[in-house]
């Protein structure tokens, strides 16, 4: 016995006792507990949720615009509603969800530059960004 571990080799074959981690490689295991575990299952997007059109404006292009922190911006939908936020430190904006194909229009508040932008939101794939 060695730190309240045991191994005991015989005739039935080799037993493990351990207080603490456990690994084993052999041809066959024969566990007597703890062969369950427990685990969450993901949430899952509804078909609703998978079939949004995905947007994100992208300015790090823009030369009038080099230090984006604290730029705050507003997005406008056509039903007038509007997402608001700071631009990430790449010049990026939040992502927008629609449900179908619209214009958007981005403002950006920043003491040195006025810009309007007129986007249409097309399908995108790339939806972890």
């Amino acid at each position: 016995m060695a730190g309240g571990s045991q191994i005991i080799i015989n005739k039935n074959g080799i037993t493990v006792i351990t207080p603490g981690k456990f690994e084993a490689k052999a041809g066959q295991h024969l566990f007597k507990s703890g062969e369950h575990t427990n685990y969450e299952l993901p949430i899952l997007p509804s078909v609703k949720e998978i079939d949004r059109k995905s947007m994100r404006f992208d300015l790090s292009q823009l030369d009038s615009l080099s230090d984006f922190s604290n730029t705050k911006y507003r997005v406008y939908k056509n039903n007038g509603s509007f997402h608001e936020g700071l631009l990430d430190s790449r010049g990026r904006t939040k992502r927008i969800f629609t449900e179908d194909t619209q214009e958007l229009d981005l403002f950006i508040d920043h003491p040195n530059f006025i810009v309007e932008e007129e986007f249409f939101v097309e399908p995108n794939d790339d939806q972890g960004d």
